[in-house]
């Protein structure tokens, strides 16, 4: 492989290298723009191929691979697999060009690698230039545009995998390689490495199945599954396993990332049982993250279209973003009532810090509501302000708000609820004598601004102004509820328009 192309790619296609570039290094997310520029790539090496971009594959301890039926390449794009994506590609377009063996395709792996950042070198003027104009791919567009790259891409290697097991090759284990590189001189040691290959393959695949096939026996026993679900494991179980493992390739990489756990010590095997061992290990360990996120609702198992299916519910693009304000609004009833319903569609599910964990588990059996109050806001305030929000004064006083916070020149008015059996309530304050309207409610807003003036303190004095500016030049004034209880911490968006 001819180092000289990599030089001419950079120069020729200098948008295309800094889209790979901007990826690699973690400054860049869009995944469409990122496998066309890789497709780029691989034509100036002589190699037209398909790219696919996956997440599920690290489950299976693989950054890449390369298919020889459909002339494809895969690639792990997981934030720990960026850094090395040229070189996984490298190593892979070797494998598509004919080169077997594992030790000669790294070394293509790192001269592709070392080539295009010279490249990147000689022409970092120009790369700059398109820097500046490229973005971040961070936006709401490009990450649901990545997710629907995700799912479809996760599921074609799944389905080729099932269909053409044989023509896929990936990495062996670390001593495999090792031991072949060092030992492995002649054409019968070689042989022998090559079939040990496929025996480590075949068994880790048979470990993998024996993990699935328990998964369907113990999912009868989780909340969540559909009773058309039972029916189908009592009547097709070898047919869910497999519509439940292909459906395990749809789940959003982000909470992958919450359930995986890599039992390194595993990966330097050498027999076919150890490897059993591994691919049984590796996917029950991503089963029993499933189970965790069937229980909570997050995952679900339904039937569709005559088949078993898995996959991430609605709420799980809103539980992934770090901005309460970016929640679908909801609305209350007319006395603030909100059920376990809006909230499982709508609520984004909360991690407190470490620090603020065992208070939470103080809220266990409390039945001391000024404690239990007490508890449920510092609870709320410690996510606010670790995620960036500054604090403001907001007490007034007796029903007054539980928190006021600023975030990139927005208000955020906070109210923190008992989450009660999935479900919240908000004050009616119908026995208030100044009709000041449901807690959060334009009304209430409002009235609860004009208390902070009534306190004189000047820093409550700052808040209301601020929030009277808000609201009389029509900018956002985010409503946000907390609901904690002594598992959980939901936020849901009530809208951001305040009127008089």
């Amino acid at each position: 492989m001819n180092p000289a192309r990599i030089f001419d790619f950079v120069q020729k296609h200098p948008e295309a290298a800094t889209v790979i570039e901007q990826f690699k290094n973690g400054d860049y997310d869009g995944l469409l723009a990122t496998k066309g520029s890789i497709q780029l790539l691989a034509q100036a090496l002589g190699q037209d191929v398909d790219v696919l971009t996956t997440s599920i594959t690290s489950f299976l301890g693989i950054k890449g691979a390369f298919d020889h039926q459909t002339n494809t390449v895969v690639l792990d794009v997981n934030q720990d697999n960026r850094t090395g994506i040229i070189d996984t590609f490298g190593h892979e377009i070797a494998h598509g060009q004919g080169i077997s063996k594992e030790t000669s395709a790294d070394l293509v792996g790192k001269s592709v690698d070392w080539a295009f950042e010279s490249g990147i070198k000689n022409n970092q003027s120009t790369i700059d230039q398109y820097k500046a104009q490229l973005g971040d791919g961070k936006d709401l567009n490009t990450q649901a545009q990545n997710q629907e790259i995700l799912k479809n891409d996760n599921q074609i290697f799944v389905d080729n995998i099932s269909e053409h097991p044989d023509s896929i090759e990936d990495k062996t284990s670390y001593k495999q390689s090792i031991s072949n590189s060092l030992f492995c001189w002649n054409k019968e040691c070689t042989e022998q490495f090559k079939n040990l290959d496929k025996a480590q393959e075949a068994a880790y695949r048979q470990g993998q199945d024996r993990a699935v096939s328990k998964f369907v026996n113990d999912i009868k026993n989780l909340p969540n599954v559909p009773r058309e679900v039972y029916e189908a494991i009592k009547n097709d179980p070898k047919g869910t396993a497999v519509a439940i493992l292909k459906g395990i390739a749809s789940i959003p990489s982000e909470i992958w990332d919450t359930t995986k756990i890599i039992s390194k010590v595993n990966a330097v095997g050498d027999s076919p049982a150890e490897f059993e061992k591994l691919g049984n290990a590796e996917m029950t360990t991503a089963l029993n993250g499933i189970s965790a996120l069937l229980s909570a609702g997050t995952v679900t198992v339904s039937k569709k279209g005559g088949g078993i299916v898995i996959e991430a519910t609605k709420s799980v693009k809103r539980i992934l973003q770090n901005d309460p304000a970016k929640l679908p609004t909801i609305k209350t009833s007319a006395g603030g009532y909100i059920k376990a319903s809006i909230i499982t569609e709508n609520g984004k599910i909360i991690d407190p810090p470490k620090e603020v964990l065992n208070k939470q588990k103080e809220l266990i059996g409390n039945k001391d509501k000024n404690a239990t109050g007490i508890l449920r806001e510092e609870i709320a305030d410690s996510y606010f302000k670790n995620s960036g929000y500054t604090k403001l004064e907001s007490k007034c006083g007796s029903n007054c708000f539980d928190g006021v916070y600023m975030k990139n020149g927005e208000l955020y008015v906070v109210e923190v609820k008992p989450l009660s059996r999935n479900a919240i309530n908000l004050s009616s304050n119908k026995n208030s004598p100044n009709n000041i309207g449901v807690q959060m409610s334009n009304e209430w807003i409002i009235s609860r601004t004009d208390e902070l003036v009534k306190t004189r303190n000047p820093q409550a004095l700052k808040t209301a102004e601020l929030i009277n500016k808000a609201i009389d030049t029509g900018k956002p004034v985010n409503k946000i509820v907390v609901g904690v209880n002594d598992s959980r911490a939901v936020t849901l968006n009530l809208g951001n328009k305040v009127t008089r």
